[in-house]
């Protein structure tokens, strides 16, 4: 038996269907959630991949567009073969700073201390260049911007997603990065979007009220 190309399940009132092979979540119509469901099983039930007029014919039996069944790749080297020359890039996510102000319970970083005992063994090693203590510069966020526009492909709409630590600790570099996006997103035919994970506790009035958080959703 083939492995299923999607999970698939029922949560609170909506149907989601899950890529096995992408890991990617798509909200599903109860029509197209019961027609993946049939076409799921069966094709799980082949010995090997069938030839593409099997897997054709599979999704008219069900009435499942081909747009619908791209979602749902059977193998990597189907993946590889769909994404072929169309890679791209639309998200970036900046760790502005390894800091945080606060040492929560449940932090995933160790209370928030980034305490991995063979990072710190190997940062003790290095020789130190600067000064920023775990900050990000300026400089290298524009770069990363730079990367992220150079390797969008077609795509217009991009997101920069500024993590910590506690990202508001390097305000600086986060203010310039969104200055830096907006300056220059009209001369190369994108739109940013930009994304904060914070715990708020830095978000005063006066940034609140600042340019920056408009370009925000």
């Amino acid at each position: 038996m083939l492995k299923k190309p999607a999970y698939l399940f029922e949560k609170l009132g909506r149907y989601i269907g899950i890529s096995t092979f992408r890991g990617d979540f798509y909200d599903l119509s109860y029509p197209t959630y019961s027609a993946l469901k049939l076409w799921n099983e069966e094709f799980s039930a082949f010995a090997s991949i069938p030839v593409p007029n099997v897997i054709q014919l599979l999704g008219k039996k069900y009435n499942i567009p081909k747009e619908i069944l791209k979602l749902f790749p059977f193998s990597q080297d189907d993946i590889s073969q769909a994404e072929k020359g169309t890679s791209c890039l639309t998200d970036i996510t900046l760790n502005l700073t390894s800091r945080c102000n606060l040492r929560c319970a449940y932090c995933w970083n160790d209370y928030g201390r980034y305490s991995n005992i063979g990072f710190r063994q190997k940062s003790r090693a290095r020789p130190v260049q600067d000064n920023n203590d775990g900050q990000m510069p300026a400089e290298i966020a524009f770069k990363a911007v730079d990367m992220l526009v150079e390797l969008r492909g077609k795509d217009k709409d991009l997101v920069v997603d500024f993590y910590g630590g506690e990202p508001l600790m390097n305000l600086e570099t986060l203010l310039a990065t969104v200055d830096y996006c907006r300056k220059n997103q009209k001369n190369w035919g994108v739109n940013f979007n930009f994304l904060l994970a914070t715990n708020a506790t830095l978000l005063t009035a006066e940034v609140a009220k600042s340019s920056l958080i408009k370009g925000y959703r």
